[in-house]
């Protein structure tokens, strides 16, 4: 296994070899308890914040997630016992909320995964009757429809691949669900296996590369990098008590947040990253999107060059 050692520290006014400014899109850091969304560069610049309203006037839930679709939307995704959709159209103030009957998802701060597919849009729902859960929610924004597949198994994150398929992590974290989005087939399993490292351990956070690898972001703070099978490929530790939500662009760059109130920017080789708290406190912690569509790309197109300034964290190589 690598781990992290604190190297130097990158000013955001004096250039350092881990700050070259590219253009990306900045990222969007959900505050699950405030109910407001804060934008940021990828060098960890603040650009604004914004409020999003509460999609049922009795939810006293949080905001789980949030994705822009390839028409520009702005989806989020909040509440437990009432949870919702709620959609900001490009160049608009207001929120579109959306709902279904039943619609539930735990209190848990790493449960609530959404992601986009052309017209649709995904979710995970915990709900149903007799315990049984609902699977996967999907809304067909052009037809205004809503309807469940997956029906009986329990998620806790999903994911959009940058290869155009669906991941979905189950609710304990051991393996993945691969759907097709467009007819909502499931294709296959991919076992992951225990989370490795000291103590409890979960899964949970996921995103995938071009190519089908996984990048899994873990309860002590690990980012894994799987194999399209699962199997482990490398397992890097990061400076942070645990990994709240991750999300990747197609150049490389890897975003994660984590629970100290701060996200981390890296690329999938996991050479280097940076740490940018974001405070102040927030109890709940932070889950994360872009502020643009992610393309879905036939293969990666290499690795970014990352932005300025903020504390670079270097590995150490060690044998696994």
């Amino acid at each position: 296994m690598r781990g992290f050692l604190i190297g130097r520290l990158c000013l955001a006014a004096v250039p350092c070899a881990c700050a070259t400014a590219s253009a990306a899109p900045n990222v969007y850091l959900v505050s699950q308890s405030y109910y407001e969304i804060r934008e940021y560069t990828l060098d960890g610049r603040p650009v604004g914040t914004f409020e999003v309203p509460k999609g049922t006037p009795s939810d006293y839930g949080v905001l789980h997630d949030a994705v822009v679709d390839h028409r520009g939307r702005l989806q989020v995704f909040g509440g437990n016992d009432e949870a919702y959709l709620t959609t900001r159209e490009p160049g608009q103030a207001t929120f579109r909320p959306r709902t279904v009957p039943a619609w539930r998802v735990t209190g848990n701060l790493t449960h609530g995964g959404i992601a986009a597919f052309a017209d649709s849009v995904f979710a995970i729902d915990q709900g149903g009757d007799d315990d049984i859960p609902n699977g996967i929610l999907r809304f067909d924004l052009a037809a205004d429809t809503a309807a469940h597949f997956a029906v009986g198994t329990m998620y806790k994150e999903l994911n959009l691949g940058l290869d155009g398929l669906l991941y979905a992590l189950d609710f304990y974290g051991g393996e993945v669900h691969v759907f097709d989005p467009t007819t909502t087939a499931r294709l296959r399993t991919i076992p992951l296996g225990p989370a490795p490292g000291p103590n409890y351990n979960e899964h949970d956070a996921l995103a995938v590369d071009a190519n089908g690898h996984l990048y899994v972001g873990t309860m002590n703070g690990q980012v894994q990098h799987l194999a399209n099978d699962g199997s482990l490929i490398e397992a890097v530790q990061f400076p942070t008590s645990g990994i709240l939500d991750l999300d990747l662009l197609p150049d490389g760059t890897l975003v994660f947040t984590s629970r100290d109130n701060a996200f981390f920017v890296t690329t999938t080789s996991l050479e280097e990253a940076r740490m940018f708290p974001v405070g102040p406190g927030n109890a709940a912690g932070f889950t994360l999107g872009f502020s643009e569509p992610v393309p879905v790309v036939p293969e990666p197109r290499g690795l970014a060059v990352l932005g300025a300034a903020a504390v670079s964290l270097r590995r150490r190589r060690s044998n696994r």
